[in-house]
């Protein structure tokens, strides 16, 4: 009798049979060579992912046909995924015109997208306090021109971790019950993140927040969006203390920012 181990070598040796998608169409060489010579007009070896894997739509007397395609992408948008996605579209497309090209992105790629195209040269971030005044009415008319919803808590303790403390304790069980949120990103400070993660169990343990509200620290330069709390937040502190009207006013005037004082 064979070993458990030499059954187990043969188990893996055997051949196993392809999906559907490895199977070359009719069309599989027009198809490939398309591709070689789009690889040689764009300059990208062969280590570029070009991912021919598509539902079959129709059979003919021919054999299956492959027209449709979901781009297999990876997504990250720190690294431009939007511009990246529709980059690889564009080389599926011209390797084979006839096929409709499909790609999954978030809901906030437009806004990304958007804020990468505002930052100046050799900066990783944007950043109310190191702007000009001409370039925060630029930013601020470009964040009026997104599909932006929010609101501003203040409070009026000035120890930083117990008003932090008042603030998400006012923050996040409305934002789960009545904004119905799922996940808070909050802008990580090191080493302090600690207190805000104590607040949040204080807060579960007297059942004001559940265990379904995730709560993630992310830095400036792994979560976009905090660009975009930063700078709204700033220009109202700007306008209410500095006399800086101008951000604000854009802002507010194409945006609902609802403003909580008495936290």
């Amino acid at each position: 009798m064979r070993s458990r181990r030499d059954q187990h070598r043969t188990a893996r040796t055997l051949p196993r049979p392809s999906p559907y998608w490895l199977r070359q169409p009719r069309n599989a060489a027009r198809s490939w060579s398309r591709a070689a010579a789009w690889r040689a007009d764009f300059g990208v070896d062969d280590s570029f992912d070009i991912d021919f894997r598509g539902v079959p739509s129709r059979c003919d007397s021919g054999g299956m046909a492959f027209d449709r395609a979901l781009v297999n992408f990876f997504y990250a948008h720190p690294v431009g995924h939007a511009v990246e996605a529709l980059h690889y579209c564009l080389g599926h497309y011209a390797a084979v015109p006839e096929r409709e090209i499909a790609v999954v992105l978030n809901a906030a790629s437009p806004v990304v997208a958007r804020l990468r195209s505002l930052l100046m040269p050799g900066r990783p971030f944007l950043y109310h306090h190191g702007e000009t005044p001409a370039r925060r009415r630029a930013i601020a008319e470009a964040l009026a021109q997104l599909p932006l919803h929010g609101g501003i808590v203040v409070t009026t303790d000035i120890l930083q971790e117990r008003a932090r403390a008042r603030l998400l304790t006012y923050l996040l069980p409305r934002l789960e019950h009545m904004e119905h949120a799922g996940r808070v990103v909050l802008e990580s400070r090191a080493r302090s993140d600690k207190h805000d993660v104590r607040t949040r169990d204080r807060l579960r343990r007297s059942r004001s927040l559940s265990a379904k509200l995730w709560m993630d620290h992310e830095t400036k330069t792994a979560e976009l969006m905090t660009w975009v709390a930063d700078f709204v937040v700033s220009s109202y502190m700007a306008a209410q203390h500095h006399g800086e009207q101008g951000p604000w006013s854009i802002i507010s005037d194409a945006h609902v920012i609802e403003i909580v004082t008495k936290c």
